[in-house]
């Protein structure tokens, strides 16, 4: 399982990703549907529902990015993320993310 980057609560979060197909080259995203959560790792209890944002895939096939706008209430803790993909019935989900979140030294 990798982990990405620490984030201090109450920063901003933004991940840029990359889908590529079983030969390694970017995908076409266009018709798949993206969903990401982030939960605890201890609990499993929902932290958020991050919004994806996926990029223009006639110029950047394969190209989106998962957000947060607001980290301030999530818990000091390590969360757990994946992608779920849905093209019509089919789902597929990627290898499980460890994000590390620790307290943030200035905030109000």
């Amino acid at each position: 399982m990798k982990t990405l980057p620490t984030l201090k609560r109450g920063d901003s979060f933004q991940l840029g990703c990359l889908a590529k197909d079983s030969d390694g080259l970017p995908e076409d995203l266009t018709s798949v549907t993206l969903r990401v959560q982030a939960r605890v790792a201890s609990s499993g209890l929902l932290v958020a529902e991050l919004t994806v944002g996926k990029a223009d895939q006639v110029t950047s096939p394969g190209q989106f990015a998962i957000s947060a706008t607001s980290t301030n209430d999530w818990p000091i803790a390590t969360l757990l993320i994946d992608i779920e993909q849905r093209v019509g019935q089919a789902v597929a989900s990627t290898e499980t993310l460890k994000l590390p979140v620790i307290e943030d030294v200035t905030h109000d």
